[in-house]
């Protein structure tokens, strides 16, 4: 396979994650409107909880094949901060990827068993090692793609609009409230439509800083 070809595969890949993140983000909002994602029978698993978690599942595998296309398309011009943020990027998102793996797994089955056998489970404090883990995931997540982004802003490798907006929607990811999601899902997308045009590693063009003042 070409270099283009993998490029393409990789921008197709980053779009199709910050789509689903979007959808996923919409969906919370809509459960939450609508009562939360549990079914009449209290805590039974509804259909807006298994489609909402395997939409992000599904998101978060498709965004580590985005990011390993933005960052290997211009590695040598994003520098030590673009290394630095991919690989918090990376590892964040692995680690993300399976806490929504548990989401989509875990926590609909652990629902529907509760509804045959009542227990006091669902109202405990969450042990602190799993509250640890879910901070620490969520947070490398958005500190990684905030310097990843920084750095390829500052390199100016992509056009600047959507990487200023990936700078920002990693930062707001972190804040608790609904659709922080969705800047972050809408530069993901920008910057998948962008990649498969965005030249090979070593480009003049590129390094001579074409798109210094797109947006």
């Amino acid at each position: 396979m070409s270099w283009s070809n993998l490029m393409r595969a990789s921008g197709i890949a980053a779009v199709a994650a910050g789509t689903l993140f979007v959808v996923a983000d919409l969906l919370d909002l809509l459960a939450a409107r609508s009562g939360g994602f549990s079914t009449s029978e209290g805590t039974a698993p509804g259909v807006l909880l298994v489609v909402q978690s395997g939409l992000t599942l599904l998101a978060g595998v498709l965004l580590l094949f985005g990011l390993v296309g933005l960052y290997a398309n211009r590695f040598e011009e994003t520098g030590l901060l673009g290394l630095f943020g991919f690989v918090m990027a990376f590892s964040g998102t692995v680690m993300a990827v399976g806490a929504f793996w548990g989401n989509a797994s875990v926590a609909p089955s652990l629902a529907h068993a509760l509804v045959v056998e009542t227990s006091s489970l669902m109202e405990a404090t969450p042990p602190r090692a799993l509250s640890a883990g879910f901070t620490l995931s969520y947070g490398l997540v958005a500190a990684g793609w905030f310097a990843f982004g920084l750095g390829t802003l500052i390199s100016r490798v992509y056009p600047r609009f959507p990487v200023a907006l990936l700078v920002v929607g990693a930062a707001v990811t972190w804040l608790p409230y609904p659709l922080t999601g969705v800047p972050f899902g809408a530069a993901v997308i920008w910057l998948g439509c962008v990649l498969p045009s965005a030249g090979s590693p070593g480009s003049d063009e590129l390094a001579a800083g074409k798109y210094s003042t797109l947006g």
